[in-house]
């Protein structure tokens, strides 16, 4: 703690000019892929005019002795420096007459504090570090807006804010009130602080998943010159890694395109959040797969391709479903990242129960088989495999620890870069002549009319 707070009245709204500076993107291939890669890195390079975070929303309000009567409105991580918000308000009923309220602003350090109090009580308002009187017009109009500004000289900091009807002077009812909210860092960026790499961050990995799906294409066209066609198992995999690479995309997008106008949600960002957990679950059906004998069992004792995607869609259906329900919670006081809480959780106990899943599987494939080679390849498969399934959860739990304007960046570029440790990972299992291809019916196809793989007992 210890940290240097000043708050006062006033905003000054920076803007700046929109120039666009020239810039030339050499040309690395021509193909589609390669422009769509191009057109973002010039997305990227092109500066936005510099707007201010905007939130807005709908809150009921009541008097003091109503549970409604104050209301979590937005909460933005400011950075060393001063920054700046500037809010307004209006009546949802166009025959309410004029409405006073208090947008309240409380610090980081004391919102646990707040959380457990009566919203209404002396102890809440002293612990709000500033607060602005703001006025809903009568006749359903936008009041004036309302300024100020918070400067911090050691550290970032996240700051809450809330509407209060609490000893306002308000008649015993509740009613809908708008609001609209400004934010702007002190280097006149519009991004919460824990946003403010996250487009570098997010490019880098657009162009390493690029160059590797590059690479990948070549391999396999070298695989399909040799073997004559391409196993189902590869092509599951590029699969997983354009979901991948889709999902960065649309979230640079987002960040470029509506972070940067001020809104922090937008359907680039929803799809993009789909996107990459249908990657995630790609890879996991992929090993559950491999583990009960996919490509490695001859004969019946071997599941099928139909058995892979009911695993598919079973894993599926159920990340999505929680990803979705935390899409649809949208912005809340306590939501830091994308995976939030219980739903995080809840994703966390799953790949906990696939791991059970995977390493039960692998067990049980070897004492089928026969073969010491192929023992000893599922050995080293069972351990690169328990890795990434357990990734994910120790990847949750310990962002717990961070401070909450740390927590995005992390577990979103710790969960990318799994994602790719995975592909490379996989990538060179399948498509590398080692003990994997010399064990799974993928070197059969080399062999005219067979197939070659270890048979169980």
């Amino acid at each position: 703690f210890g940290s240097c707070v000043v708050l006062s009245e006033g905003c000054l709204r920076a803007e700046k000019p929109c120039n666009r500076p020239s810039l030339t993107t050499s040309t690395l291939m021509s193909s589609f892929g390669s422009r769509v890669l191009s057109g973002l890195v010039l997305l990227f390079c092109l500066p936005t005019c510099a707007l201010s975070r905007y939130e807005a929303g709908t809150v009921l309000v009541g008097t003091s002795y109503d549970e409604n009567s104050w209301q979590y409105v937005g909460k933005f991580g400011f950075g060393v420096g001063r920054g700046t918000y500037e809010a307004r308000i209006k009546n949802q009923m166009t025959s309410a007459s004029a409405t006073p309220l208090r947008l309240e602003v409380f610090l980081d350090e004391d919102w646990p504090r707040v959380k457990a109090l009566p919203k209404c009580s002396p102890e809440v308002r002293s612990l709000s570090r500033a607060y602005r009187e703001v006025t809903a017009n009568s006749g359903g109009e936008w009041g004036a807006w309302v300024e100020g500004t918070v400067k911090q000289s050691r550290r970032t900091h996240i700051w809450y804010f809330a509407l209060s009807g609490c000893d306002t002077g308000m008649r015993n009812f509740t009613q809908g009130v708008d609001f609209e909210i400004h934010y702007q860092q002190a280097n006149s960026s519009e991004l919460s602080y824990e946003l403010q790499l996250m487009p570098y961050a997010t490019l880098l990995a657009v162009l390493c998943l690029s160059a590797f799906l590059v690479h990948f294409g070549r391999r396999c066209r070298r695989f399909q010159e040799s073997a004559g066609n391409v196993h189902p198992v590869i092509l599951a995999l590029g699969s997983a890694v354009l979901l991948q690479w889709l999902a960065e995309v649309l979230h640079l997008l987002h960040l470029q395109i509506y972070e940067r106008q001020g809104s922090g949600e937008s359907p680039f960002e929803a799809s993009s959040s789909m996107l990459f957990m249908l990657s995630q679950v790609a890879s996991c059906s992929l090993l559950i797969a491999i583990a009960n004998g996919y490509t490695l069992l001859a004969g019946s004792k071997g599941i099928g391709m139909e058995s892979v995607k009911w695993i598919a869609v079973f894993v599926a259906l159920l990340h999505t479903g929680f990803v979705g329900h935390n899409t649809l919670q949208g912005d809340h006081a306590e939501k830091h990242h994308e995976n939030e809480g219980t739903v995080g959780w809840a994703i966390v106990f799953v790949r906990l129960l696939l791991f059970a899943w995977f390493a039960a599987s692998v067990r049980t494939l070897c004492k089928q088989c026969q073969s010491c080679k192929l023992q000893v390849f599922l050995g080293r498969f069972q351990l690169a495999g328990s890795a990434y399934f357990l990734a994910y959860p120790a990847i949750y739990a310990t962002v717990q620890v961070f401070a909450p304007y740390l927590q995005h960046p992390i577990l979103h570029i710790c969960t990318a870069t799994m994602q790719v440790c995975a592909a490379l990972w996989l990538s060179d299992l399948f498509l590398s002549r080692g003990a994997y291809f010399e064990a799974s019916t993928l070197s059969g196809s080399l062999l005219p009319g067979g197939h070659v793989s270890f048979k169980a007992d």
